[in-house]
């Protein structure tokens, strides 16, 4: 089991990107439901975008998403509110035998930053962050992000 977080660390003031985490909790299970191992480890993020992925369009497939899609908004002190969304997808990738060896987990933040006093949009941002995961090994190979607007 591979569980990833993503987190994107801003300033209210700038409303600007601070810092971008990806951490991933890796967990061996035995058939019988017992948990035997699990670690933690931050994930490096490039900026290098796209990485070769070798998702074949054709066989493009979009597993079902248990994680949670999540939209929040928070208000600082000086009248600024940010509402973020966070959506995530994951695709089934380089296909050997019609079999898929690596899952592509895509996260997309969505930011509006708002003058609470008169609503006026004040900025918008959508940044995302990748990563490609090993199938048979369970290992976060490598991510990276983009801002996008």
């Amino acid at each position: 089991m591979v569980s990833l977080f993503t987190e994107l660390f801003e300033s209210m003031r700038t409303q600007s990107t601070l810092n971008k985490t990806v951490e991933t909790v890796t967990c061996v299970k035995g058939y019988n439901g017992t948990i035997s191992y699990c670690d933690s480890k931050n994930i490096p993020i490039s900026k290098q975008y796209p990485f070769s992925v070798g998702c074949d369009p054709l066989n493009l497939r979009t597993l079902n998403i248990t994680s949670p899609i999540e939209m929040e908004t928070v208000v600082s002190s000086n009248g600024i509110s940010k509402t973020v969304e966070a959506e995530k997808e994951a695709f089934l990738c380089n296909y050997k035998q019609n079999k898929p060896r690596q899952i592509l987990d895509v996260m997309l933040f969505t930011e509006i930053f708002e003058k609470v006093s008169s609503g006026t949009v004040i900025k918008k941002n959508v940044e995302s962050i990748s990563c490609l995961k090993d199938i048979g090994t369970a290992k976060v190979l490598k991510c990276y992000t983009k801002k996008h607007l």
